[in-house]
């Protein structure tokens, strides 16, 4: 989540000081319209091109400009779910075996830009002394930015699970790149530190799942499998909205689709997607490298029902190629219940759980499939 600017309170921008921060992403056009609204001023097209240069030409009085800068600092950041898991052997609760406080200077070269605020430790998830968690809050100072967002603050955390398999299932929740290096050097830190306990052997690896470990057919099916064809009463599919992807450059194209030749990627977005002959084709997959689908579900578990938007994919592979490592997240969350901002927040992590656990579930039966296979 972003904190407050420092300085948001104790300055009053005008003319060329607020088109920066009127163009900021969080705050829409819709809420710069209703703004001049307030002031008498009316467009027939509500653009931001239109909007900023009027802005710019008034003074907004204090009470005008809170407004806005309540759109600013109220909007949460979607948060990322990745999870790993690695071989633990010890019969002690975990609670007693991570470390009991880990040094900023343990994870952040001095010179960083990132500060690690307070001093973040394990605690206990629901008294379970198996199940814990860090939360961390970090803040980034960047120098080049503007006044109002010269530091910007955002949390993460690190959940880690002892299972029932002599394994450590370790989930990482990001909301920044910046957190994305938090939580993998919190990752790294207990790792190290239970392989110098002997609790974790020397020699073992996070289990992860890679976008290079999947061939493109079975790429396509696992994640088709978590999207349209999850075997769970609790989802109920109801649309692709969105796939990314782009043609395999080491295969010949058949006539049919040899239009995606030499495209580095290709974004469909829409309704119905899945029915587009080369998604719902099979014969079409080998040719295809799909890494992101965007899926429309319908859920009732426990006391929420609703509707959720949920990217599953491997986000990071036009930077990071066969290493992109697979990540779930809620663009868009809506429950039928009333519930305060708290209680939605705890609706959403149940079905964050959910869909985990789903992820895992398929994952399994993959590599069960490859085992078969290769016997």
């Amino acid at each position: 989540m972003k904190k407050e600017y420092e300085h948001i309170d104790k300055i009053l921008p005008y003319g060329e000081l607020i088109r920066g921060f009127a163009n900021q992403n969080l705050i829409t056009k819709s809420d710069l319209g209703t703004s001049l609204r307030t002031r008498g001023i009316f467009f027939g097209k509500n653009e931001k091109e239109n909007l900023v240069p009027c802005l710019t030409s008034i003074i907004l009085s204090p009470r005008e400009f809170f407004a806005l800068s309540e759109k600013l600092n109220t909007k949460e950041d979607n948060e990322k779910k990745l999870s790993s898991r690695i071989g633990y052997n010890s019969s002690s609760n975990l609670i007693n075996d991570v470390p009991k406080v880990i040094s900023p200077k343990d994870i952040f070269s001095p010179y960083s830009n990132i500060e690690i605020i307070g001093v973040p430790t394990y605690t206990m998830v629901n008294n379970n002394p198996n199940n814990i968690k860090i939360d961390i809050e970090i803040e980034r100072n960047d120098l080049n930015k503007s006044w109002f967002e010269s530091k910007n603050t955002f949390k993460c955390s690190l959940n880690v699970i002892k299972t029932d398999e002599n394994e450590l299932k370790i989930v990482k929740t990001n909301t920044s790149p910046e957190t994305y290096d938090v939580t993998r050097a919190y990752e790294k830190n207990l790792i190290s530190h239970l392989k110098e306990k002997a609790l974790i052997k020397k020699d073992e690896e996070l289990k992860k799942i890679y976008f290079g470990e999947f061939n493109n057919e079975h790429r396509i099916v696992y994640l088709i499998r978590l999207s349209t064809k999850l075997n769970s009463s609790f989802f109920d599919f109801k649309d692709i909205v969105d796939w990314e992807f782009k043609p395999d450059d080491n295969i010949k194209l058949p006539e049919e689709i040899n239009w995606m030749t030499n495209k580095e990627a290709l974004i469909i977005k829409g309704k119905n997607i899945h029915n587009t002959f080369f998604f719902d084709d099979s014969e079409y997959h080998k040719y295809l490298k799909v890494w992101s689908i965007e899926a429309k579900l319908s859920f009732n578990y426990e006391l929420y029902t609703g509707e959720c938007t949920v990217n599953f994919g491997f986000f990071d592979y036009p930077t990071k190629g066969d290493n992109a490592e697979f990540e779930i997240n809620i663009s868009r969350f809506s429950v039928y219940q009333n519930l305060d901002a708290r209680d939605k927040k705890i609706a959403k992590s149940k079905i964050f759980e959910l869909l985990e656990s789903e992820k895992n579930k398929i994952y399994k039966k993959y590599k069960d499939f490859l085992n078969d296979n290769q016997a």
